[in-house]
This record gives structure tokens, C-alpha cells and sequence, in this order.
């Protein structure tokens, strides 16, 4: 996904519109997550007092398994991409100010993939549940506790803390 910013940056527009779709079908996420749609963007690159910055709305649906029951569930997400824009390789000390992200570009040309990439992977949740309230599956038996109220005893110690048992009681 490159972008040329070279009428931008050589003329005084204040704003470059861009969009796209970046299909995801090579792109490893390092998790067991299936994207199955192209990943959507839009935004703009735009002027501020000499700064050029960033914003792009990404939009994406994936599959995967809920993380209690295991059941296929699937999310819809959206994210946002913000940053300044800065010449890679021009020996300029670029000190980021305080949650602010620095894209580089080269050239003329940015290339907006990895940085889309990288925000759709910090955006993806760490536990993926059907619903808020999932019960899960239970730890001895397997049964699904949304459905099923199962008849095991969890009140089972660890035998590695067995000693603790009584060590709150005699206060």
C-alpha cells in the first residue's frame, strides 16, 4: 500500500484523501485469528503548522473461537491510525511527543501497510468472548455452563497450597 506524497508535500493542499483495502491472506497476526475480509481504511493526511499528521479509520471482521467455550464466534472492529509523518533518513532527531506515534515515509512515497498491520494486531483483544457474560466450559467434566450446570466439585486445593487452608482461620 504506497501512497505518493509527493504533489502533497510540494504543493500547499492541506489534506490528502486516502483509502484502500489490504487483503489479509499473508499477513501473520501470531495469533489463531482468521480476518475474513479485506481490511478497509480511510482517512486523510493533513497540514497543521508545518506538521504533517496522520488519520486513518481501519475496519476489519475476524473469526475465531471464543476463548472460554470455544464456541466460533465473530467481531467486528474498528481502530484508528494517528501519527506525524516524517522523512526516514534525514538525520533529524525526532523526540515523539507524549502518545504520539512517528510513520515514516521515504522518497516521497509512504508505505502505510505495516503501520495498518501493526494497529489492527494491537487492536485485536486479548480474550475473544461470544458474549460479556460466558460461563465457559467446566475444568473437569467439559460441559458447557451456559447450558449445562454441572455436579462437580471445584472446591478441590491445590496440594502445593494446602498449608494456607488454615493459615487465615487461626487469626
Amino acid at each position: 500500500m504506497f501512497i505518493d506524497l509527493a504533489n502533497f508535500l510540494n504543493n500547499k493542499d492541506f489534506f490528502l484523501p486516502i483509502e484502500g483495502r489490504l487483503e489479509s491472506k499473508s499477513i501473520d497476526f501470531g495469533k489463531e485469528v482468521n480476518i475474513s475480509e479485506p481490511i478497509k481504511y480511510d482517512g486523510k493526511i493533513h497540514r497543521i503548522n508545518g506538521d504533517k499528521l496522520i488519520d486513518v479509520r481501519i475496519h476489519y471482521i475476524y473469526k475465531g473461537n471464543c476463548d472460554r467455550c470455544l464456541k466460533p464466534i465473530t467481531n467486528d472492529v474498528s481502530t484508528k491510525l494517528t501519527g506525524r509523518l516524517v522523512e526516514a533518513n534525514t538525520g533529524d532527531t525526532i523526540t515523539p511527543e507524549k502518545f504520539e506515534e512517528i510513520i515514516y515515509f521515504k522518497n516521497n512515497i509512504l508505505n502505510i501497510k505495516d503501520y495498518i498491520v501493526n494497529q489492527v494486531i494491537i487492536s485485536l483483544p486479548m480474550k475473544s468472548l461470544c458474549n460479556s457474560d460466558c460461563m465457559g466450559l467446566c475444568p473437569k467434566c467439559g460441559a458447557d455452563l451456559n447450558f449445562v450446570n454441572c455436579d462437580c466439585d471445584l472446591d478441590e486445593i491445590d496440594p502445593r497450597l494446602e498449608k494456607l487452608q488454615n493459615f487465615f482461620l487461626k487469626n
